[in-house]
């Protein structure tokens, strides 16, 4: 069983973890812009040609294999979505646990706007009160 200490030091490794997923995603949205769409092929292929420098001729093409294969993907991320959102509420439960009532309602609050842009608008929380059934 876990002593005490390694269940602070895991429950500090998910809470890093969420916090460097979270202000990630806050760095690169802040940067993306109006102009720029947030996720879908779209997003990749100017994500790609910010990054490689890619001239128009190429930038298409590469446009159109991600939209092609977008599909698919919204597919596999569509299967394994709800093994995902399972453990995201796993881990609200276990971090809701640590925390006051006012800070479980402001992490809410944080995970419904992460997932909300992560998942382009669904901002539905898996467990709205976390550390609460």
């Amino acid at each position: 069983m876990f002593s005490r200490s390694k269940a602070w030091a895991t429950v500090l490794l998910i809470a890093v973890f969420i916090a460097g997923g979270a202000g990630g995603w806050l760095a690169a949205n802040w940067r993306r812009g109006p102009d720029r769409p947030l996720r879908g092929p779209d997003a990749m292929a100017a994500y790609l040609a910010r990054q490689l420098d890619l001239s128009v001729a190429v930038r298409d093409p590469i446009r159109a294999i991600l939209e092609r294969h977008h599909p698919d993907m919204e597919g596999i991320l569509s299967a394994v979505r709800p093994r995902i959102d399972s453990l995201r509420g796993v881990l609200d439960q276990e971090i809701g646990r640590l925390l006051t009532a006012d800070q479980r309602q402001h992490y809410a609050q944080l995970m419904a706007d992460v997932r909300h842009r992560t998942r382009g608008g669904d901002s539905t929380p898996a467990h709205p009160q976390p550390g609460h059934p």
